[in-house]
């Protein structure tokens, strides 16, 4: 990836979002792990990761897929993102 924006002269958009997507829910499962010493229930880790994915795949469409409504799909994306912290 450290190339990518020398050849092709763009973000790697897709690329970050792939990366997120995948390493967003093991810290997820890692938050919820260490939590679970103190008691937490494993419908934590499942809103914590549902969330997650929900924030990125709505940011990913707003940054690329629907950008002329890429304010809508920012919102939902902020509202998943204070659902995580919620819990």
């Amino acid at each position: 990836m450290r190339d990518y924006w020398a050849s092709f002269g763009e973000s790697p958009t897709f690329f970050r979002y792939v990366d997120w997507v995948l390493t967003v829910p093991l810290m997820c499962l890692e938050f919820y792990l260490i939590l679970k010493v103190a008691g937490a229930k494993q419908s934590l880790l499942w809103k914590m990761v549902l969330y997650s994915i929900v924030m990125l795949v709505t940011g990913y469409f707003g940054e690329v897929v629907f950008t002329d409504s890429a304010a809508l799909w920012g919102f939902i994306s902020g509202v998943a993102y204070f659902a995580i912290v919620y819990e």
